[in-house]
């Protein structure tokens, strides 16, 4: 801390101190350097190619057709300068949404005007701070190997590497068992997850990231391609008869796609009850209320929850027809990677498996890892695993033409 001297006029040196008392703070050196800070965030804004953090509050009427779509492709067309939002319930109608933001001061107050634009939207504030946010995502380390003569390069994970040059590496993330995730891959792009403990489960549901009425479609998936799960050189169809991922390479071997995903009853009914009042992170969380979460960031909602994919879950049925749930389907470090035909919205929960037979509540932490990989060739084992997937891959790329 450095020490100066401030001169000030004697009543307003007074004022001064009335504030500080009013507003408790422990000396005057806290409620001057509180005011800098402030004038220094409006100084920079003023500046306009600043980068600055802040949050966006925005109150509007939700029952407002469109309005939540609307205001979720905003945030999409400016993902690299949206961080995360936070929507809280007021009324029946009114909703609370703050929005975590970095970048440039002027263009975040161009998404402010374009969203404080929209119809239904009631008021809404920009409030922007002198600082940075520290990357969220993490980079991993390059390491070098050697393949006969050939030097290569690959993002070393586990026992599990993926040979790539680091330049077409995006991001890596972890996520914690029984927590949820949501993002936008795009076309040309790999999302890797890796089982890291051999408990995981990861519920996916999956949206044409421009037209999110177009979902992953279960039925269509498996009659297409003759199959009850999902494996490398499977297909991921849109109920438009679009592929949105491709299963390219699978260390585990079989992917659920019947048995649907937990509910907060079946949670309960199964492990107990621990809310976050009294075992806070540590709750237990269920699959469908996670997805949801994860959907409502989005404008979606309970309407467009359709049949999920379970990865790293395998369940089979015996002669009476009943399903079992396969305990060794998975082992640490397994991993699956879907490489992206369309730009998608991801939603993931790493819940437990409905069916999981074992009596503890100990869902298994999974990485999520991307990188470029550009888009399927005439020789891909997805496109040529059967004449429906050469049919769905002409179709997704014509949409691309």
């Amino acid at each position: 801390m450095s020490r100066i001297s401030v001169s000030l006029p004697a009543d307003l040196l007074t004022e001064l101190d009335r504030m500080v008392e009013s507003r408790g703070y422990d000396s005057r050196s806290r409620a001057i350097g509180e005011m800098v800070n402030y004038q220094l965030a409006e100084h920079k804004r003023s500046l306009g190619n600043e980068v600055m953090a802040g949050t966006l509050t925005l109150l509007y009427n939700r029952a407002t057709r469109g309005l939540q779509g609307r205001l979720a492709d905003i945030q999409y067309h400016h993902v690299a300068e949206v961080i995360s939002s936070l929507h809280v319930h007021l009324t029946e109608d009114q909703m609370l949404e703050v929005i975590l933001v970095q970048g440039p001061a002027t263009k975040l107050q161009a998404i402010t005007h374009e969203m404080l634009a929209q119809r239904g939207v009631i008021t809404g504030r920009l409030q922007l701070l002198a600082a940075v946010i520290p990357p969220c995502m993490r980079r991993l380390p390059v390491e070098t190997g050697n393949a006969g003569n050939q030097s290569i390069d690959w993002i070393s994970h586990g026992t599990t590497p993926q040979p790539h040059s680091p330049a077409l590496f995006l991001w890596e993330e972890s996520l914690p068992g029984g927590c949820h995730w949501s993002g936008i891959i795009r076309r040309g792009n790999v999302l890797r997850l890796t089982d890291l403990s051999g408990r995981a489960n990861v519920s996916a549901l999956f949206y044409n990231a421009e037209e999110k009425l177009e979902r992953y479609n279960m039925p269509d998936t498996l009659k297409a391609q003759h199959t009850a799960h999902l494996t490398t050189g499977h297909a991921l169809y849109s109920d438009m008869g679009h592929v949105l991922c491709s299963v390219i390479n699978d260390s585990c071997g079989w992917h659920d796609t019947v048995c649907g995903v937990t509910n907060a009853e079946m949670v309960k009914a199964k492990y107990g009850e621990a809310t976050y009042q009294t075992h806070r992170n540590a709750m237990y969380r269920n699959g469908r209320d996670g997805l949801l979460i994860e959907l409502g960031k989005w404008g979606l909602g309970k309407r467009d929850v359709v049949p999920n994919a379970n990865f790293f879950s395998k369940a089979v049925a015996d002669e009476a027809g009943r399903l079992h749930f396969d305990e060794t389907n998975s082992r640490p470090g397994a991993y699956v990677d879907l490489r992206f035909e369309m730009n998608v919205l991801v939603v993931l929960s790493a819940a437990p498996h409905p069916l999981d037979s074992r009596p503890d509540y100990a869902p298994g932490d999974v990485m999520l890892t991307a990188w470029k990989s550009g888009t399927s060739g005439a020789d891909d084992v997805c496109r040529n695993s059967c004449a429906e997937n050469q049919r769905g891959f002409y179709q997704t790329e014509i949409l691309f033409r």
